[in-house]
């Protein structure tokens, strides 16, 4: 299915065109408008989203399932003790509360400038709020709204807006254990990408990067002295970067063949980015990559992957995401699209055990 780098290994999972979640607490999957909730112990639940007109026929076909992008959703479970008491399930621009208990799909919020967010993108704070932002074009630059939800998602509110002209939208907000704040990536263009530190309030919100390419990124990862990015940029050579804590200064890691959109922090230590391809001439591989790192400092590829061959960005980009939740180099989970043969399909992944002495001799650029 893809070319051999044999350091990571894939298992298709069935029924699943994307895989949003898995922990010891369940698997969310989905597939076209059908959200599927499994948890041990427990029936097995599927959840049908509304879908207007003539498109409930486009839903039948892969291929105008990504034309229109009839697939994409965001699902984040929300916890309560070891188990689950609701989804947070954003589709077509609406945000809706399942209850698991009842059953009961109530929307509670309508996008202004978006379908979806990114995948990843929606955090839960210490306290246990939830937040997200708008993933829109935005041609404007129309203000752009941060969502706060303090009631497990039943209902939302706009917490903080980024002034217009600040950002074209929000890729996504980060719960950081350490500093105990939130992290808001923003972008796209010049001035537009920054990375904002807030309190759980956002009374105090510290802005950090100057809007160039350097500060755009869709996924940080938090360790206790650093924090590292990969920067999503289709304009300029993208690198892993690292922030220093106790500074805010910056270091440039590790180059990358195109932008990163998607990556993932597993429990035992391992960072994990996957490059997209799309057009621009940032982007130098007609592959994506997915590269793995102890240490934010050393990183290695694991895996290629072809883009296929439906027009960018009309029939959409290759790109393989990740799931949420508590996963290990031994068994995590991704989906991918515009990739031969994985295209609308969903994975469980393993690192292979002897990457370790392998990463051991690799060098950063």
């Amino acid at each position: 299915m893809t070319d051999p780098i044999p350091r990571l290994l894939l298992r298709r999972l069935a029924n699943a065109e994307l895989i949003h979640h898995a922990s010891s607490a369940g698997t969310i999957t989905s597939h076209a408008n059908k959200v599927r909730c499994e948890r041990p112990g427990l029936a097995t639940m599927t959840y049908r989203f509304p879908e207007r007109g003539w498109k409930r026929l486009a839903l039948q076909s892969r291929i105008l399932r990504r034309l229109l992008r009839l697939d994409k959703s965001v699902v984040v479970p929300v916890q309560q003790g070891t188990g689950w008491s609701a989804l947070i399930v954003i589709r077509g621009g609406r945000v809706y509360h399942v209850d698991l208990d009842t059953n009961e799909v109530i929307p509670t919020l309508d996008l202004r400038q978006s379908r979806n967010p990114l995948h990843q993108s929606v955090c839960q704070s210490g306290r246990g709020w939830f937040y997200q932002g708008e993933y829109g074009s935005n041609p404007n630059r129309a203000s752009v709204p941060i969502y706060r939800s303090v009631d497990n998602g039943r209902s939302w509110h706009t917490i903080f807006e980024v002034p217009a002209g600040k950002a074209r939208h929000i890729h996504g907000c980060f719960w950081d254990p350490f500093e105990e704040r939130v992290w808001v990536c923003t972008g796209d263009f010049i001035g537009e990408n920054h990375l904002l530190v807030a309190d759980e309030a956002f009374d105090d919100v510290e802005w950090i990067g100057d809007g160039g390419q350097t500060w755009r990124t869709c996924h940080p990862f938090f360790t206790a002295s650093f924090v590292f990015w990969g920067m999503d940029s289709q304009l300029e050579t993208s690198y892993v970067y690292r922030l220093k804590r106790s500074d805010r200064s910056v270091r440039r890691v590790f180059e990358l063949p195109g932008p990163v959109w998607y990556g993932k922090h597993l429990s035992d230590g391992w960072m994990i980015v996957a490059t997209a391809v799309e057009k621009g001439p940032g982007v130098y591989s007609d592959r994506a990559h997915v590269y793995a790192s102890r240490d934010g400092e050393r990183w290695l590829e694991v895996m290629q992957a072809r883009k296929d061959g439906w027009r960018m960005p009309l029939f959409k980009n290759g790109v393989i995401n990740f799931a949420t939740g508590d996963q290990t180099s031994s068994e995590f989970f991704l989906s991918a699209e515009g990739l031969v043969g994985l295209d609308g399909l969903a994975f469980a992944a393993a690192l292979q055990p002897s990457l370790d002495s392998d990463i051991g001799m690799q060098r950063s650029s």
